[in-house]
């Protein structure tokens, strides 16, 4: 399994000056941010893309259409009845409070 973080990286720089009184005085500074957006998830061949950033019950839904769709194709020992897709359910609404 590979995972592979996505950021969304900024920086941001300032100066500024003022003469007066026969006083020269400066001044200056610098910013920078990293922020997570997303997770990029190599598994057994296939990719996902996770999205961390602004991520509500609907998206957080979508984002797990796939692995739904995997475990009832899957063999009949692994497939998902209809209580795990509930769980699943409750859960993602239950991390967004």
């Amino acid at each position: 399994t590979i995972i592979l973080p996505l950021v969304d990286v900024s920086f941001a720089v300032g100066a500024g000056a003022f003469n007066g009184d026969k006083k020269e005085k400066g001044a200056g500074g610098i910013g920078g941010k990293m922020t997570p957006s997303a997770v990029l998830v190599i598994q057994n061949g296939h990719t996902r893309l996770v999205n961390i950033k602004n991520q509500d019950t609907m998206t957080k839904i979508l984002d797990m259409i796939p692995d739904v769709v995997d475990k009832f194709s899957s063999s009949k020992e692994g497939k998902m009845t209809e209580d795990d897709v509930k769980d699943i359910l409750d859960e993602a609404d239950s991390s967004k409070e």
